[in-house]
């Protein structure tokens, strides 16, 4: 991605600050590539902004959420996140668990200024376009 945000480094080096805040996303994902391709933004991101906070990610996967535990687990971690990335097949409806999940996330979050990122694919992971 494009170059470091070095305006804003070069305040914050200038105000003194030492610890740089915590920025916590969440990625979920319905197939590995869109995990991958959600995993590819987050790293993105925190290279471009590295300098003015301390990325951390949690990466679930859709699939994991049917089972009561993991789907209480990942509702942690997105109540912590400031942004939620959501990779999915366009054509593809998401669970009914991964539906809560972001629900959920969005009534916690009512008032605060978190994002949301929803990045949608065509087709399954190895499938040959048939368009006709």
């Amino acid at each position: 991605m494009g170059m470091e945000n070095k305006k804003v480094s070069r305040v914050i080096d200038r105000i003194g600050l030492e610890v740089r805040p915590e920025f916590n996303v969440v990625l979920a994902y319905d197939e590995i590539a869109g995990g991958m391709r959600a995993k590819e933004f987050f790293d993105d991101l925190a290279k471009l902004h590295g300098g003015l906070f301390k990325f951390n990610c949690q990466l679930w996967s859709f699939e994991v959420m049917r089972e009561p535990k993991l789907f209480e687990a990942a509702a942690q971690d997105a109540g912590k996140a400031e942004m939620m990335v959501i990779a999915a097949r366009r054509n593809k409806a998401i669970s009914d668990e991964a539906k809560r999940w972001i629900e959920d996330w969005l009534r916690s979050k009512a008032a605060g200024p978190d994002a949301i990122l929803v990045l949608l694919t065509d087709k399954a992971a190895g499938a040959d376009s048939e368009r006709g």
